[in-house]
Parts: structure tokens; sequence; C-alpha cells
């Protein structure tokens, strides 16, 4: 179950690899986790819901490399162990966060993270 859209990256697509010198988001990918990616800024509501249902969270400091590659400023993704994005957030993150989980069912305490 995939959905959402935050800058050109939708639910269901593969989380875009950044890398150069400073920048490396895929490198948490290794731990085979459900995340929560996000790149810029967000509410600590989001990191302790996170935490209270088991999903990892990576936050990245925005740098306007990550833009080329389509991820959009202040947006959260949640990325599935496989590196697919699940949900791709641009607001309301922690409402979509939320109705996301409630549709799919998941537990991911159960799922690996």
């Amino acid at each position: 179950m995939s959905e959402g859209k935050a800058g050109n990256v939708s639910g269901g697509d593969r989380l875009p690899w950044v890398k150069n010198e400073m920048i490396n988001n895929f490198a948490s990918l290794q731990t085979l986790k459900w995340q929560v990616h996000i790149y810029g800024e967000f509410s600590d509501n989001v990191a302790e819901w996170c935490h209270q249902v088991g999903v990892v969270v990576e936050h990245f400091n925005w740098h306007e490399t990550y833009a080329q590659f389509g991820l959009a400023q202040n947006a959260l993704y949640l990325i599935r162990p496989d590196g697919y994005v699940a949900l791709a957030s641009s607001n309301n993150h922690l409402a979509n966060l939320q109705s996301w989980y409630v549709k799919s069912k998941i537990t991911f305490k159960r799922s690996g993270a």
C-alpha cells in the first residue's frame, strides 16, 4: 500500500539515492527496517509517534541537492525495508502517517523495526 506525493517522489517509487561528499541518504537503508526520512524541518510529535510504533526516524538537514533528485523540502517519506516509499507527505505529516498506519494494518515492531 503506497500513497502520497512530495516533490517528484510518489508512494510506490524507489527512494532516490542522493550521495555526494556530504550526503548519503541510503546509508541508513542497510538496516532493512521501516524508516521515516525527513528532509528539512519537522515537528517533535512525528518523532514521538514513530518511536511509539517502532519506526526509525532519519532526519536530513535540507540541502538543495535533495531537490535535484526530486525530494521536497520539509517533506516526510515513510520508507519500506526494501527502500521503496510507502508514504510521501509534503504536509500534515503526523495525520498522514497515522492514517496510512491505520489503513495498512502493519505492525512495525513485528516487521523488523
